[in-house]
């Protein structure tokens, strides 16, 4: 058995560094390898910024590499990027390109660049429309609707509840007659629902409910349940101003959004390269798109989680 330990090093030694050699990433058309990814790590563990141990979990390293494997990335694209900037001769005809370079070196060409852009285009009104538009469809998928409800067994018996609201406005809040039997007391529960949930429920419940104002209650309802009256306490988050009251608003958001995407001549590089990447060591390389990149952290570690996603 002895004869084969050499063979098996070798073998292990052989596969290590079929892996070591293995694609990691390609960066359009530029290759980084597992190896590349170890210098990384081993500059980490250096500088104290990747766990190690004995008791490390297997996700846990997997998590390392794909925080890793996002950040060589990110390195790679902005070199590229740096390299490419460098042969466009016009920014440094820029007066304050000699002024950037001796205070921020090779990021000169970066602020310069971010000079040289063309000034943004006017925020337009079918734009300011157009948002306007998605943050009433957010609203309205995210309202919750607090309602009181009573339900009953019988028609009769919602019947009589719903004359004496007239009369007592508390009826809602009252517990039922505990020397009823269980089987004849009707239910009585406060809960907040979606205008989804509601529909799901009962369509006749939905369209009772959003002719509502707050405080107002439904009549007798026959549902899946039964017979029911509801009351609407409460609709948050409100219902969004118009579009006129607005306008001024939105349109500072657009121009906002504009003048951080004008502040950052790499943006639009890192989201059109042609990124591939290797979700596992020695996998095949599939294409992604930045910022994603493909890689999800599974283990619950937060290792996969970088700022670079946020670029």
């Amino acid at each position: 058995m002895r004869n084969f330990k050499p063979a098996l090093a070798l073998l292990a030694a052989l596969m290590s560094g079929h892996l070591l050699a293995a694609p990691a990433a390609s960066v359009n058309g530029e290759i980084i390898n597992e190896s590349d990814l170890e210098a990384f790590k081993k500059a980490e563990l250096g500088l104290g910024t990747c766990g190690t141990g004995a008791d490390i979990s297997s996700q846990e390293r997997e998590c390392a590499r794909s925080r890793l494997l996002k950040t060589a990335i990110h390195n790679v694209l902005d070199r590229q990027h740096f390299e490419q900037l460098t042969k466009d001769r016009s920014l440094e005809k820029l007066p304050e390109f000699a002024t950037f370079m001796r205070l921020a070196g090779q990021n000169g060409y970066w602020y310069a660049a971010a000079l040289a852009q063309p000034v943004p285009q006017a925020v337009t009104e079918q734009q300011i429309a157009d948002l306007y538009k998605q943050k009433v469809e957010e609203n309205s998928k995210n309202r919750q609707f607090e309602l009181q409800r009573v339900l009953f067994s019988n028609k009769a018996a919602a019947d009589h509840f719903l004359a004496s609201l007239q009369t007592n406005k508390r009826a809602f809040s009252e517990r039922p007659n505990p020397l009823q039997p269980e089987s004849s007391r009707d239910i009585r529960d406060s809960v907040e629902v979606t205008l989804p949930q509601m529909q799901e429920y009962d369509a006749g419940v939905a369209k009772a409910v959003l002719a509502l104002k707050t405080g107002e209650n439904t009549g007798v309802l026959k549902t899946v349940s039964g017979w029911e009256v509801l009351r609407l306490r409460r609709v948050y988050p409100e219902q969004l101003p118009s579009l006129a009251e607005m306008h001024d608003d939105l349109k500072e958001t657009l121009e906002a959004r504009s003048q951080r995407h004008f502040n950052d001549p790499f943006d639009s590089w890192r989201k059109n390269a042609a990124i591939k990447v290797a979700p596992k060591s020695g996998a095949p390389l599939v294409e992604v798109k930045w910022p994603e990149l493909g890689l999800k952290d599974e283990s619950g570690c937060g290792c996969g989680n970088s700022d670079i996603d946020d670029d």
